[in-house]
């Protein structure tokens, strides 16, 4: 008895050394030049996205939604887990690992949908009615069938291991459920990034516009290379998302993408009767509402990305308003109308961002003053060109007018009078 006990112990010994051996190996030899840029890569996505997820949750970035930290924590999951299973041979470990990835897989695409939704502003049913939970309720099932996998096979119908390189990777072929999320994930996807690009055509400045594009054509890049083999196995897609968030984390402290959030625009500014122009610190048209359009005769789509002076040109105040950051509120004429302009600065983390107008018609007001004015100098006229004393008193009885004939009646000049009541002159 022993003697087998001291066989099993070195066998076990020997056995785990091996072990041990093998995979030392196995590690040196992916690490080493050039497979393991892979592994920095993967590596890279879990520090880039841990990063923004920090930065993004600080208070200072309180106006970026919920699901842009949701979309990086899906990317965080799917690379920590990808990272290892490249790191193993093991076939079981890297099922394993599989299951892991797909909690942040199964959410990935629900979550940059959304965000890209809520800060387009393009989709309020679906961000905030009742679309939202059968949205959630495919990338919640997909997470369950994987980790139940072995009893339906519905993700994964078979498994084997391939060799790519010194790497081992998981040789899948997928079940139906797996092309049912994949279609889902697709469309959500090339919603989202057609809902980055239609927002950044809206009068977005140069950069902002290519940050935003960039941010929604590279997660493409590694769902490409995935589909068409040229990874060789390898998914680069969490790689791919990424780069996409830090590409948005760099528009954030550079270009204050966030700053111009459209939520809820919509449901104020499209409906006021009043004018709102927008404009950045470049004096660049970046937004207008349906009354601007009205008001000036120009279309959005036409004045955005123009600089003010070009779309204003035949409303002199309003450019002299926009172009000078001390100007306070002005009147300016445009074709037969009068029209009051109220500027207010756009500023966030004390950086002047740009510059919101408020335009409202004064039209009544001002042809109601002008007539006051007219009513005004033909009674100052009469009153001058008549040979008696005229005058006018308020409830109070004081003058509030005095025509010049007093001097030569009473003596008094008019300004001694106003303010005064006849029984003041009294002796």
């Amino acid at each position: 008895m022993k003697l087998f006990c001291r066989s099993w112990d070195k066998y076990r010994t020997f056995y785990i050394q091996g072990a041990i051996f093998n995979h030392m190996e196995y590690l040196r030899a992916i690490l080493s030049w050039p497979y393991g840029i892979i592994i920095l890569l993967v590596a890279g996505s879990i520090v880039t996205s841990s990063s923004i997820i920090i930065l993004v949750l600080r208070k200072d970035f309180r106006n970026v939604n919920f699901f842009f930290p949701l979309t990086m924590a899906s990317v965080l999951i799917w690379s920590a887990g990808y990272l290892g299973e490249l790191l193993t041979p093991e076939k079981s470990v890297m099922i394993l690992l599989s299951k892991i990835e797909y909690i942040g897989i199964s959410l990935i695409s629900f979550g940059w949908f959304m965000f890209c939704a809520q800060y387009t502003g393009r989709v309020k049913k679906i961000t905030e009615g009742k679309y939202l939970y059968p949205l959630l309720l495919i990338p919640l099932v997909t997470m369950f069938l994987a980790w139940t996998n072995e009893l339906h096979g519905l993700i994964w119908a078979h498994i084997t291991t391939v060799e790519s390189g010194p790497y081992v990777i998981l040789d899948i072929t997928y079940g139906i459920w797996f092309w049912i999320y994949s279609a889902y994930s697709y469309l959500l996807l090339t919603a989202s990034t057609f809902l980055l690009i239609s927002h950044a055509m809206k009068g977005a400045s140069r950069a902002r516009f290519t940050t935003i594009i960039l941010a929604a054509l590279i997660p493409w890049t590694g769902q490409i290379l995935y589909i068409t083999n040229l990874s060789f196995y390898l998914d680069f897609t969490p790689v791919a998302f990424s780069i996409g968030g830090a590409i948005l984390l760099f528009g954030i402290y550079n270009y204050r993408i966030f700053d111009f959030l459209p939520i809820a625009r919509n449901a104020v500014i499209e409906q006021m009767v009043e004018g709102i122009i927008v404009c950045d610190a470049q004096n660049v048209i970046t937004d207008m509402n349906p009354a601007s359009e009205r008001i000036f005769g120009i279309s959005k789509r036409d004045a955005m990305g123009k600089k003010a002076p070009e779309v204003f040109k035949d409303c002199v105040e309003l450019v002299k308003l926009c172009e000078d950051e001390g100007a306070k509120e002005k009147t300016c004429e445009h074709k037969g109308r009068y029209y009051r302009a109220k500027p207010s600065t756009i500023s966030g983390h004390g950086i002047v961002l740009g510059k919101l107008i408020l335009i409202e018609d004064v039209t009544k007001q001002k042809k109601a003053e002008q007539k006051l004015r007219e009513s005004k100098q033909r009674f100052e006229d009469i009153a001058r060109s008549s040979a008696d004393w005229i005058w006018e008193v308020d409830r109070e009885g004081k003058y509030v007018y005095v025509s010049g004939k007093v001097k030569r009646i009473l003596g008094y000049a008019p300004k001694e009078l106003i303010g005064k009541t006849p029984f003041s002159l009294m002796p």
